[in-house]
This record gives structure tokens, sequence and C-alpha cells, in this order.
């Protein structure tokens, strides 16, 4: 009689899945928040997708995905793709994974997010376009449309502010279509430095840069014949335009180091909340890849061209996030409600979603009050008389006030958040870039 296959599998020290064996049968094993993870992580200091484990010929290697808090092995920051072996501790946040060889045969793994690479939903959350939460008119064209784009092949691209949901209906494209069943990759192009981004791309062989123990496969292998997702697709270089459009004209390419020409047959849907047509005209972005990656566009509105959708945001945000909070069944009191109301929400969903967990944290009784709402940007007032008067107290001398405030707003987040300066910028519902911006003109600098 055969031995059985061995069971490699990660095994849940610490946190609320506590306990827990998630066994490793995907080629690409994702860790994170993020409900579209193949292992999603319940703790609050771990990114939306945080690491992976990718299987390797026999072995497995983890590597970091330019998570914001890092990612330790065995205590030491994990920043170059690591293989594992049996015993070794992967710490995410408050979050420790033993890595097991084999699991024992008496014990049943937790089943995890996704099968075969395709991302599914947990039990009882929405699939598809229905992630896209609203009721309102802007709302149910967006999700008209990706239905229509979703039943195609071609490059689509999705735009719109930081924090409207792009990666959501990126998902909700290849849930709806013909390839729901082949695997999702992702790769934040504003996350990862160049180089090392056209390695997560198209892999890398061994010895082609300083680190590259080994091959490794990229991920438009992992995409496989299902989607590959690019975010902030607008952050490329020109060098690595270049590439992409390349690889989208002929579906062909090559691991760096490598000198064997691969084929893809992997859908890519690219994301952006910067103006392309204007990078275009400045020459920063090609305008024969734009064309290209625009064949079907789909935009998505800024929370506040649909504030008629709040009450149904923050439900469903109350009734996620109060039970991992230690809150099940908070509401928000009428005075916590106008106020969001009378926010301009420039970090859209996103903030509304990061303002109501600090909320849930920082709240002392049943009801979630005015004060337990942090908004960021100080752009809470809402256009007419009020936002005027507003303006003209500032053009009589108010400035100063107004920026000592931002300036104490700024750090209050940074301490709370530990200084991180990417969730910080989240917290806050602006761009990186633009907080550290705002760090110089405060000289603000960590103690």
């Amino acid at each position: 009689m055969p031995s059985p296959e061995p069971r490699p599998a990660l095994i849940s020290l610490s946190g609320p899945q506590s306990g827990a064996a998630f066994e490793l049968v995907h080629e690409r094993t994702t860790l994170g928040r993020d409900p579209g993870c193949t292992i999603r992580l319940v703790d609050g200091a771990a990114s939306r997708r945080h690491a992976e484990v990718v299987r390797e010929g026999g072995r497995f290697v983890l590597a970091d995905l330019g998570s914001a808090n890092g990612t330790r092995l065995n205590g030491r920051a994990c920043r170059e793709p690591t293989p594992l072996a049996a015993d070794d501790v992967i710490e995410i946040g408050e979050v420790r994974l033993a890595f097991v060889d084999d699991l024992p045969a008496d014990v049943v793994a937790a089943p995890t997010e996704r099968a075969a690479g395709a991302p599914t939903a947990a039990k009882g959350e929405p699939t598809g376009a229905a992630r896209l939460l609203g009721a309102s008119p802007p709302m149910q064209e967006a999700r008209r449309l990706i239905e229509k784009v979703a039943r195609s092949s071609a490059c689509a691209l999705v735009t719109g502010e930081t924090g409207t949901g792009k990666e959501l209906a990126a998902r909700a494209i290849h849930e709806l279509s013909p390839r729901r069943a082949e695997p999702f990759a992702a790769a934040n192009c504003a996350a990862i430095a160049e180089p090392l981004l056209l390695s997560d791309l198209f892999g890398h062989e061994k010895g082609a840069f300083t680190g590259a123990a080994a091959r490794r496969a990229g991920q438009f292998e992992a995409a496989g014949r299902g989607t590959l997702f690019l975010d902030e697709v607008g952050e490329l270089g020109l060098p690595a335009q270049a590439a992409l459009l390349r690889v989208l004209d002929r579906g062909e390419y090559q691991r760096v180091g490598g000198t064997e020409t691969l084929r893809t047959e992997a859908r890519v849907v690219c994301a952006t909340n910067r103006p392309l047509p204007r990078m275009v005209a400045e020459g920063k972005f090609r305008e024969d890849l734009w064309h290209r990656i625009r064949v079907l566009e789909v935009r998505l509105p800024p929370l506040r061209e649909r504030l008629e959708d709040l009450p149904l945001l923050v439900e469903r945000f109350l009734a996620d996030l109060g039970p991992v909070c230690g809150r099940p069944g908070a509401r928000l009191a009428p005075a916590a409600f106008e106020k969001l109301r009378a926010h301009r929400f420039p970090g859209n969903v996103r903030e509304l979603r990061n303002a109501l967990e600090r909320a849930l944290v920082v709240a002392d009784g049943p009801a979630i009050r005015a004060d337990d709402l942090l908004l960021g940007d100080g752009a809470s007032a809402p256009d007419g008389p009020t936002g005027a008067s507003s303006a003209a107290a500032a053009a009589g001398g108010a400035g100063a006030n107004l920026a000592e405030t931002e300036r104490r707003h700024i750090v209050s987040v940074l301490e709370s958040t530990g200084w991180n300066v990417k969730r910080t910028a989240e917290r806050l519902g602006i761009q990186r870039r633009t907080l550290y911006g705002k760090l110089r003109r405060f000289g603000l600098e960590r103690p």
C-alpha cells in the first residue's frame, strides 16, 4: 500500500484562529486581511495582502508583499523570499503561524478562502459586483458596466480616486467572467521598487540579481489562464511600461535573467487613480500602452457623489467590524451620522471604514458618538454657505489655527499607528506622498 502524500501546512499558534491548521494545497497561498486571500488573517496589524507562501518544486518559499508592518520569520525580518523549513514560525502582527512539512493524519485542516487559486467570498459575504455596496444610480451603473466587461477577455481599466474600491471591482470582473475557476493574481505597481516589480510580474532565474537564490515564478505564471490585476499602473516607470506593453501585445515574456520565452493567457485588469491622459500629454505614460489597457474602462464614483449609500455602508462596516473589535451590535448616535454626512471623504469608502474601525475601538458607550469619529484632512465642511463662511474665516486670519489643528491631528494618528506612514496615510484618507509633504511642512520627525 503506497504511503500517503505529505500534507504541508501552516498552524496558527496565536490570535482568534489559534489551533487552526491551513493545508498548503495551492501553488501560491496569500495571507492577509482581504477576503480574497487564501488564508484570511483576523489582525488589524496585517495588510490586506500581507505575505505569500509559494510552492517551488518540492519546497515552499515565504515572501512579504510590501506590507506596512513587515513579515518576520523566526524573529527576524523577512525582506527577501526565503525557503521554509519544518517548525519555522511566521509572524504577522500578533499572528504566529508554524510551518509543518507533514500535517498529522488525524488533524482536520481548516478551509481556505479560495480553491485552485480562484477567489471566493467567505461564507455569508457577497460575491461579484455585489461586493460594491450601494443603491445609488452611479453605483448601479458601475455594477452594470462591470457585468458587461466581465464577459470579455480584453484588457480593462478601472479608474477612481483612492479608496473607491478598485480592487473589489477587479475581483468582481474576474468572479463574473468565464475565468472564475482560474486564479486571480494581483500586483501593486506602487508598492515595489521597479527592478523587483519586474521580478514579481515575470519571475526570475537563479542568480539574476543579489538575493535571487532560486528560480521564482512571477504573477503572470501565477495567474495562468485567470486574471492578473495590476493596481496603481500609473506608477510604472517608462521601462516597465515598455515591458508590460510587449507582453500585452504579444502574450510573451521572459523571466528576469532568463532567455526562455514564456507565453501567458491571463486577462489583465489595471487600476489607477492617476490622470493618465494628462500623464500621456506630459510624456510620463506611453500613449500606446494607455490605449492598450483602456479597451474597456470602468469608473468608480467617489463617495461624495453617492452619499445616499452612506447608511448602507455604515451598517455593513459596523456589522463586519463590530465582532472583530469586540463591539457586536454597535450603532451610530444621530450626531455621529450627521458628522459623517457633512464630511467630504477625500479617502472615500476606505476612509469611512477606517474611521468606523477606530471609533469602535475608542468609543466607551453602546453608541458611537460624533467625538469618537476621527475624520482626516480637515475636509468635513460641505459645499454651500457653511463652507464659504469657513473659507472667509480662514482668509481672515484663522489659517494658522487650522494648520496647527491639522498638525496635531496628524501627530495623533501617527502616534496611534506607531509612526507607520502607510497606515497613517490610509487612516487620514490621503496618499503617502501627500503625507510626506505635510511631514516636511510641519517639521515632523519620528521621536
